[in-house]
C-alpha cells in the first residue's frame, strides 16, 4: 500500500513538473491511516486576541519553529518536520483559554521582550497526531 502512494505523489509531481498546474492525488482513508511514512500530524499553535497587531505575524512564524526546536529530540516531532503533510494550526484565543490549554499537554510559551507587561503572548503546542477535544473548538486566527 505505502507503494502505490508514494507512486501517485510521484506521479503528480511529475505532471505539475510538466504541465506547471495543478493536480489531485486520491489517496482513500484506509490507505492514508496504514501509511505511516505520510503521517497527518499537527501542531497548535496559541495566541493571545489582546496582543499588538504588529508583532502577530512575528508570533505566528516564530514559535512553531521555537516548540519544534524545544521539543526536536522527540521522534514523533522529527517526523512531523521531516514530512510534507505537516500542518501548523493558528488559533485566537483569551488569556483565560491560554492559561486553560496548559493542562492538555507539552508546550513552549512564548513573550515579547518590548510587551512584557502582557506575560504571555503564545502557547505553541508539541506535535501530536490526536489533540484533545478542547482544541477542536479554538477559534482560527484571522487577519484583521
Amino acid at each position: 500500500m505505502i507503494e502505490s502512494l508514494k507512486e501517485k505523489i510521484e506521479k503528480a509531481i511529475a505532471f505539475l513538473m510538466k504541465n506547471a498546474t495543478s493536480a489531485r492525488i486520491t489517496v482513500s482513508p484506509e490507505e492514508f491511516e496504514k501509511t505511516d511514512a505520510y503521517e497527518y500530524l499537527k501542531m497548535y499553535i496559541l495566541i493571545r486576541e489582546d496582543t499588538p497587531a504588529d508583532i502577530v505575524p512575528l508570533i505566528a512564524s516564530h514559535l512553531p519553529m521555537l516548540t519544534y526546536r524545544k521539543f526536536k529530540k522527540r521522534p514523533m516531532m522529527q517526523k512531523w518536520f521531516e514530512t510534507k503533510l505537516q500542518k501548523t494550526v493558528i488559533c485566537k484565543v483569551s488569556a483565560e483559554t491560554l492559561e486553560k490549554a496548559k493542562e492538555y499537554g507539552e508546550y513552549f510559551s512564548l513573550t515579547e521582550v518590548h510587551h512584557q507587561e502582557l506575560g504571555e503572548l503564545g502557547l505553541g503546542f508539541r506535535v501530536q497526531k490526536e489533540y484533545p477535544k478542547f482544541f477542536k473548538f479554538l477559534p482560527l486566527y484571522r487577519a484583521r
